[in-house]
C-alpha cells in the first residue's frame, strides 16, 4: 500500500525534527561530559587556576598550581613537581620507581642548583651535580645506611680546583690544589694543579708530588 503524498511529507518533516533532536541532545551531552571532566580538573587540585602568559600581548593560557603528581595506572606516584621543605620554599622536581623509592631530584633556590640520581637499589650508588654561590661540585659515591663507604669529587671554584678520592676506611688523594702541611684557615697554602697529595685516615700527608716546599 503507498502512502499519500501528505503523510509522507509529514512523515520525512517528523523524522528531520526527532534527527535534528538528537544532534542538539548529542552535542549536550557532549558538552556536559566535557565541563564535568575540566571541573574534576580544577577540584582535584584547590590551587589550580588559569592564567595569562602574557598580560599585554597575545593570551596565552596556561595551567597553574602549587603542586603536580604524575601517577601511573596503578595510582602510584611516579613524579612530582612541587616546592621543597626547605626554609626558603623552591621548586624541586623529583621521579619515583614503582616502589616510591627517590630516582631522580633537581632543585634551585636562591642558594644552589642541585641535580641527584640514585640507583635502582635503593640508592647505594648516588651521583650529585651541585653549583653554589663557593663553585661547583660532581660526586660519585657509593652509601650504606646513609654513609659514605666511597666517594670520588671533582670541585672547581676562582681559587681552589681539585679531584678527590675517599675510600671507605678513610684514606684519600687528592689531584689539584690542595692545603700544604702547616696550612690554616688565615693561610691557606695550596698546592698548583700539577700536585698529587696523599692523605692517611687521620689526614696526615703520606706522599707528595712534588714535595712540600722547605721553609726557610
Amino acid at each position: 500500500m503507498s502512502i499519500p503524498v501528505d503523510d509522507s511529507v509529514a512523515i520525512s518533516a517528523r523524522v528531520a525534527k526527532i534527527e535534528r533532536e538528537n544532534s542538539r541532545l548529542k552535542r549536550l551531552v557532549v558538552g556536559l561530559a566535557m565541563l564535568s571532566s575540566v571541573s574534576a580538573f580544577v577540584g582535584a587540585g584547590s590551587f589550580v587556576r588559569r592564567g595569562s602568559a602574557q598580560e599585554t600581548g597575545p593570551r596565552l593560557e596556561g595551567v597553574q598550581a602549587y603542586e603536580f603528581t604524575l601517577r601511573d595506572a596503578a595510582g602510584r606516584t611516579r613524579a612530582q613537581l612541587h616546592f621543597g621543605g626547605r626554609p626558603t620554599p623552591s621548586p624541586e622536581l623529583v621521579f619515583f620507581d614503582e616502589t616510591g623509592r627517590t630516582r631522580l631530584s633537581i632543585m634551585a633556590d636562591e642558594m644552589e642548583t642541585s641535580i641527584v640520581t640514585y640507583s635502582p637499589d635503593g640508592g647505594r650508588f648516588r651521583t650529585a651535580s651541585i653549583a653554589d654561590l663557593n663553585g661547583a661540585n660532581v660526586d660519585s659515591s657509593m652509601v650504606e645506611k646513609g654513609v659514605p663507604k666511597g666517594i670520588v669529587g671533582l670541585f672547581a671554584s676562582p681559587g681552589l680546583t681539585q679531584m678527590t678520592v675517599w675510600d671507605a676506611e678513610g684514606f684519600r688523594t687528592t689531584v689539584g690544589n690542595a692545603p700544604l702541611p702547616g696550612a690554616t684557615p688565615r693561610k691557606p697554602e695550596l698546592t698548583n694543579a700539577a700536585a698529587v697529595v696523599m692523605y692517611g685516615k687521620g689526614g696526615n700527608v703520606l706522599w707528595q708530588a712534588p714535595p712540600a716546599p722547605t721553609k726557610q
